[in-house]
């Protein structure tokens, strides 16, 4: 039977759902509060430069293409991809770097020279990799866990030990490779998903098959442009998108969704999918009575990770950068712990985007688009002081890598930091990457797709299954299109 639903958010998760369920047959209306598309895959433009503001990795384009094939569609169908080569370039504390290529083999090579049998060691951990994401992946994914029972799949018994749900991710890594470059390499992408490598469970170093067996693309004109492909294909679905239309409750009578209110108007539904911050919607739209969880659910949660995000247009190219560099100084434990802490990072690692290098309808010509991120913690004070501090390191930092004072080149800067996150995306804490992927948030113990207590209301998104970054969340999508169909006759 079709319905009247209505997504609050207009991100990948709110997109992919509304495209999901258009595509059953049901009028979907979405309503964002900010002016486009994309949730935090935002955009901006200024003297000329155009900046991502948010994803800027487009790993598992399996997912992508996972996603596309509901509609018999494909990613191409709606924006083009650019493998990188090299995917990125790392540098060390001792100005020592790696240039990491789409190239298993020549990675083998380029490990075999930071430690001895390192090489043969990096292409039998790949292969452990690639089985692990080809078992794990199609069996975790579009599942909603509110069923203990989701959990018996005799495969994942039977290779239990191998999953490393028990291990930390650092600890698996560091079984196989000594090198703290090679580690470095291999455990950054924990970031991504929202933790530390000492904390998240070593299941998720099966991203390492992502990063080097699936390879790094770039969407040809910037992440934005796959924000607009998903609305434009929700758009020939028959979805109704609303901008700048925030809402500001979801009205539930007798344990129902009845709709929602936006923009002082009650909007009348059968279904509601919130694609909003989980913990805004628990606490700001739903009245008490309905909430899962108490307020100190959250505060003892283990939270991604926020960022000061640093936008730099540059009136010069910069050498010794490509279109990803990442930059692992001294201090690497130390700057995880400072997240888990609520310190600042006495030496603080970070990572550049530089899409320029790639793309020159970002930046105009001979100039240099950049942009950067330094991880810290959400429960730092953000002010004036700490977003300098934090631009003054890093910049001198960069003139120590790679012998260019890129302050000398600023033509436009932005610092976009926590109590952005909160106001733009109504972020808890102004963290940046959702809820963190660690054992206790993992599964079966992530916040729901399906609300416990309100029959009509789902969830999408990077708080819930299957999980923080851009493929899972579009991912989520599919889910509880899945869910709608299973429980809403």
């Amino acid at each position: 039977m079709s319905k009247k639903v209505v997504v609050i958010g207009a991100g990948f998760g709110g997109l992919s759902a509304a495209a999901m369920l258009a595509k059953q047959g049901h009028e979907v209306h979405v309503f964002e509060k900010n002016s486009n598309p994309g949730g935090r895959t935002n955009v901006y433009h200024a003297d000329g430069f155009k900046f991502d503001m948010g994803p800027s990795w487009y790993l598992m384009p399996d997912a992508f293409e996972t996603f596309f094939k509901q509609f018999d569609k494909s990613p191409s169908d709606y924006y083009q991809l650019i493998k990188l080569d090299p995917a990125y370039k790392v540098y060390f504390s001792d100005n020592e770097s790696i240039v990491v290529k789409p190239d298993i083999d020549y990675m083998a090579d380029e490990f075999e020279k930071l430690e001895k049998g390192a090489g043969a060691k990096f292409k039998k951990h790949m292969l452990k990799m690639k089985k692990k994401y080809e078992l794990a992946v199609p069996r975790f994914l579009l599942k909603d866990y509110s069923n203990p029972t989701e959990l018996l799949d005799m495969e994942i018994f039977k290779h239990a030990l191998s999953l490393e749900l028990t291990n930390s991710y650092h600890s698996s890594i560091a079984k196989s490779f000594k090198s703290p470059k090679i580690q470095k390499i291999l455990e950054f992408m924990a970031v991504f998903l929202g933790g530390s490598p000492y904390k998240l469970p070593g299941l998720y170093n099966l991203i390492n098959w992502a990063d080097f067996g699936l390879n790094v693309y770039y969407p040809q004109g910037g992440f934005f442009e796959v924000s607009k492909g998903l609305e434009k294909l929700a758009k020939e679905l028959g979805v109704t998108p609303h901008y700048n239309k925030p809402v500001s409750e979801i009205v539930v009578e007798n344990g129902k969704t009845k709709g929602i209110v936006a923009g002082g108007e009650m909007i009348e539904a059968d279904l509601v999918v919130a694609n909003a911050d989980y913990q805004f919607v628990e606490e700001k739209l739903l009245k008490e009575e309905y909430r899962q969880y108490a307020p100190s659910f959250w505060e003892k949660a283990d939270m991604s990770p926020s960022g000061v995000c640093i936008f730099l247009g540059l009136n010069k190219t910069i050498p010794n950068l490509t279109h990803h560099t990442m930059v692992f100084s001294e201090g690497w434990e130390n700057h995880f712990e400072s997240i888990e802490k609520g310190q600042m990072p006495d030496s603080p690692q970070y990572y550049i985007s530089t899409p320029s290098k790639t793309d020159e309808s970002v930046a105009p010509e001979g100039k240099e688009n950049i942009f950067i991120l330094v991880p810290i913690s959400p429960y730092l004070t953000d002010n004036e002081d700490n977003r300098e501090k934090i631009f003054d390191y890093v910049m001198e930092d960069i003139k120590k890598k790679i012998g260019v004072d890129i302050r000398k080149h600023i033509l436009h800067k932005r610092i976009f930091a926590q109590n952005d996150f909160i106001n733009e995306y109504n972020a808890y804490k102004g963290n940046a990457f959702g809820l963190g992927h660690t054992l206790k948030h993992s599964i079966t113990f992530r916040p729901p797709n399906k609300h416990k207590k309100v029959k009509g209301l789902y969830f999408v998104g990077q708080y819930t299954n299957p999980g923080t970054g851009t493929p899972l969340v579009l991912l989520s999508g599919i889910l509880v299109s899945q869910l709608v169909q299973k429980y809403e006759k």
